[in-house]
């Protein structure tokens, strides 16, 4: 049984420089195009966020973490794993969180 990975990317420690940024949708392009049917919905990059709580809203454009997301196929949290382990954001410095939903 296959099951459905929401993939949430943070900027860790990834330079948010033009260059880098460019240099990250190049090399996501190539990695998705290697990643075959598993991935399901290459997402978006996120330009800001804002949080909903009972006293309102919070406008979270500035500082927030999360830079997009993707949803991948794979048969268990390890094969989620082996299909990002070579992800380039990685490789730059940002952080992968992989959210399996009941």
């Amino acid at each position: 049984m296959v099951a459905k990975f929401l993939v949430t990317f943070q900027w860790g420690e990834m330079a948010q420089d033009p260059d880098t940024i460019a240099a990250a949708r190049r090399a996501l392009v190539r990695w998705a195009a290697s990643t075959g049917s598993a991935l399901i919905d290459a997402g978006a990059p996120i330009r800001s966020t804002a949080t909903l709580t009972r006293r309102g809203t919070e406008d979270d454009a500035l500082g927030t973490a999360f830079m997009g997301w993707s949803v991948i196929d794979a048969a268990d949290r390890n094969a989620a794993f082996g299909l990002l382990k070579d992800h380039p954001l990685l490789g730059l410095g940002a952080r992968i969180q992989v959210n399996e939903p009941i």
